[in-house]
């Protein structure tokens, strides 16, 4: 469930599977206390002249980083918008002592993310393609 409804929907979801009720948007909701990072890949248009058919292979190669990343600090992807990603850290499911230490990890996941990608053998083919130089 998590994967098609996000980090939040999936625990929505979750309540009603099995109830035989379904899912009623009556029903009342619960505060949840989150830490939310955007991460947009820039001149996205640029990359979609110069890449055309293979775009989605560069998006793919930059989302295996940026996902590895989330993954390796306790993040969780939460929606992918082709030239964006959103990821979420639930603070409310940790202890209060702990709360911003995960805080603290959502910041250092895109320190990491950029590092990444900077670094990445597999994306330096793109620092040299003709069409993204512009």
């Amino acid at each position: 469930l998590a994967l098609g409804f996000g980090e939040a929907g999936a625990e929505v979801a979750g309540r009603f599977a099995g109830s035989g009720t379904g899912i009623r948007e009556n029903t009342p909701g619960m505060l949840v206390d989150c830490a939310f990072g955007f991460a947009a890949l820039r001149n996205f248009n640029r990359v979609l002249e110069a890449l055309k058919e293979k775009t989605m292979i560069f998006v793919n190669q930059v989302s295996e980083v940026v996902h590895g990343c989330c993954d390796d600090w306790h993040g969780a992807p939460n929606k992918n918008l082709g030239d964006a990603f959103m990821i979420v850290w639930r603070l409310s499911t940790a202890p209060a002592d702990r709360q911003t230490k995960l805080a603290d990890m959502a910041v250092m996941a895109f320190v990491k993310i950029v590092a990444e990608i900077n670094k990445s053998r597999v994306l330096a083919q793109y620092r040299s393609h003709p069409g993204l130089l512009q």
